[in-house]
């Protein structure tokens, strides 16, 4: 009897994964078509409904996380059903049980509880996912992120220390596991996560109070995180820098933080801090457009000089064309 019983278990293994195959090269057949079919479409409703179709058939495949992410994108934010799309992810939610999926899917619902400020929420999963050893830093970074948004400073900085236990190389290689990175650049990730984190408790800090201490711990972010082209630091530390230096009355040094920000990437909260450090400095802000033009010239860096070449296969240099109303446009760049 013992024997048969385990004949019975080993074939009905069998007869399952045989269906689990089965069922997992449907669901990608049905990915790849759906993915197709949406490319071809314009307007997010469309968009949506295929995005549904596929995750009411599959509601449990490899595909779930991420069609859910594109179908919150297009209800809760293109279509603005915040409430619809909190309630359709719920219900695909609690139609997952496969350990892999569902963590997968958790991550996704703490990004979509805390991008719609329902923090009790975020952090029911937060706890649980924390609980199996689940969350990863980008995780982390993503409830901080949430609780920024609300203005909850306690908990933007309790997780901050909680992700500061990730900041090693050996979480990062976890976390990047089919990265190719030299140790020298492992190393320059982890410094660039820890930098990121002091921007982002610092700030809480600051709008706690502690206003000298945001702005050492805003000085150390300055040489850790990752800069971009035009030499300005990642992750708003030179916007938060700025709003915090305007809090203390140092007009002059924030009007050098968010000048860049503000006149040449056009960060909306960086423009609006650097005509509060010109009233600091004048009084009132007339005059303010010619300052921020002139100040605009004085900040700009000049592209470095490189060769493309057009729709027809003939090369350009970009220095011949500088007083010519020029178009770049790279597609898919690498």
């Amino acid at each position: 009897m013992v024997k048969r019983f385990l004949v019975i278990l080993a074939v009905s293994a069998f007869v399952l994964s045989g269906c689990g195959n089965e069922q997992s090269r449907k669901a990608e057949e049905a990915y790849q078509k759906a993915v197709e079919t949406r490319r071809g479409l314009d307007s997010p409703e469309e968009k949506l409904a295929v995005t549904k179709k596929f995750l009411d058939e599959f509601p449990e495949s490899d595909h779930t996380a991420g069609m859910l992410s594109a179908a919150v994108y297009y209800q809760g934010e293109q279509l603005g059903d915040t409430a619809g799309a909190v309630a359709y992810a719920e219900t695909i939610r609690n139609q997952v049980d496969a350990p892999e999926i569902e963590r997968a899917v958790d991550k996704e619902m703490v990004y979509l509880y805390g991008e719609f400020g329902m923090l009790p929420k975020m952090l029911a999963v937060a706890d649980r996912l924390s609980t199996a050893g689940a969350l990863g830093f980008d995780d982390h970074w993503n409830i901080i992120g949430s609780a920024i948004k609300a203005h909850n400073w306690v908990l933007a900085r309790e997780y901050c220390e909680k992700a500061r236990e990730l900041v090693n190389p050996e979480s990062y290689r976890a976390d990047n596991p089919d990265s190719k990175l030299t140790n020298e650049e492992v190393q320059q990730a982890v410094r660039n996560r820890e930098g990121m984190l002091l921007v982002k408790d610092a700030w809480a800090r600051a709008n706690q109070g502690e206003i000298d201490a945001a702005l050492a711990d805003f000085a150390k972010a300055d040489g850790l995180v990752e800069r971009s082209y035009i030499d300005t630091p990642a992750h708003g530390l030179d916007v938060y820098w700025g709003e915090v230096l305007l809090l203390k009355g140092e007009y002059q040094s924030a009007e050098t933080k968010l000048a860049t920000a503000g006149l040449v990437t056009r960060n909306e909260d960086a423009l609006a801090g650097l005509k509060k450090a010109y009233v600091g400095m004048r009084g009132s802000d007339s005059g303010f457009d010619v300052y921020a033009a002139e100040l605009h010239r004085s900040v700009a860096k000049t592209v470095d000089d490189f060769e493309l070449s057009d729709y027809e296969g003939e090369r350009h240099r970009l220095s011949k064309l500088r007083n010519d109303v020029t178009l770049l446009a790279f597609w898919f760049p690498t």
